[in-house]
């Protein structure tokens, strides 16, 4: 029998399996358990009823995770199996009750990739800088120009300064000095024509320059992709076949003693070994 997909189902269908106005995980990845505790308890926890149920549970998966990408941005889900715990859902498993979500899909049973989209950001680069020009400090907040703390935004010698950055001279590596031997008797030290000596930030002990932002080319305006809410693809997840949980993790093969508890055994033992001489 082949594997139901999401898509064979439609949100109608999936939600008169799972339930209506389900907007988060915790609260569809509850419901889906209980529906997998009464299958399991009624004995028709089947592979027909698991690929019914683990359909719906992704159909839903997708649509939550749509939804928190259009109000936050991005998607990180959380899922509850809680109500598994005391449930044996793999009787083969030598644990035999309870499950484990799956870390390869993060519970969800599919593997979703989602459309991207270009977005306008303030450039971080050239968004706050602070320099001092000819006597003055100037300081770039956002679209302001402050000039020793007053607004100077408005006047034409002073916005050109905006989309610009304070930056190490490349052409000295800072030292301010041209310095170079093109012969052995011939040598040259004279004054860095990029940066001439200047250091607009005083603190700082390399000459430097005032230059365009690379980043945004002085436009202050950046594009950055960020995640759209409509699915592009899903893969059903290999390692939990798309239930979104895999078995329970098996305790330590060896039992971990702390001092206290070896103490006790050992004192338990010779105790044992006099009493039997």
């Amino acid at each position: 029998m082949e594997t139901i997909q999401p898509e064979q189902l439609t949100l109608a269908e999936a939600q008169t399996i799972l339930g209506k106005n389900i907007i988060d995980m915790p609260t569809l990845s509850q419901g889906y358990s209980c529906l997998i505790e009464e299958a399991v308890k009624k004995k028709s926890f089947n592979r027909e009823f698991k690929q019914k149920i683990s359909a719906a549970y992704r159909k839903l998966a997708e649509g939550i995770c749509e939804f928190q990408i259009e109000k936050d941005g991005e998607f990180k889900p959380i899922v509850d199996f809680s109500l598994l715990d005391g449930v044996v859902v793999f009787p083969a498993s030598k644990q035999s009750t309870g499950v484990t979500p799956c870390d390869a899909c993060s519970g969800l049973g599919e593997r979703i990739k989602f459309h991207k989209k270009p977005i306008k950001v303030e450039c971080l680069k050239c968004k706050s800088v602070s320099y001092e020009l000819d006597g003055e400090k100037i300081t770039i907040d956002g679209p302001k120009v402050l000039v020793n703390g007053e607004d100077k935004t408005t006047e034409s010698k002073y916005k050109r300064l905006l989309g610009r950055v304070v930056e190490d001279c490349i052409s000295c590596k800072g030292t301010g000095r041209y310095i170079t031997e093109p012969e052995p008797d011939l040598r040259i030290n004279v004054e860095c024509k990029t940066c001439h000596g200047i250091k607009y930030q005083p603190h700082n002990e390399k000459s430097q320059i005032l230059t365009k932002c690379k980043t945004c080319k002085g436009k202050r305006i950046v594009k950055i992709p960020v995640l759209s809410p409509n699915v592009k693809s899903t893969t059903i997840c290999r390692v939990c076949s798309g239930m979104g949980f895999t078995k329970p993790k098996a305790g330590p093969a060896n039992p971990v003693l702390t001092r206290d508890l070896a103490a006790t055994i050992k004192t338990r033992d010779l105790a044992a070994t006099i009493k039997n001489m």
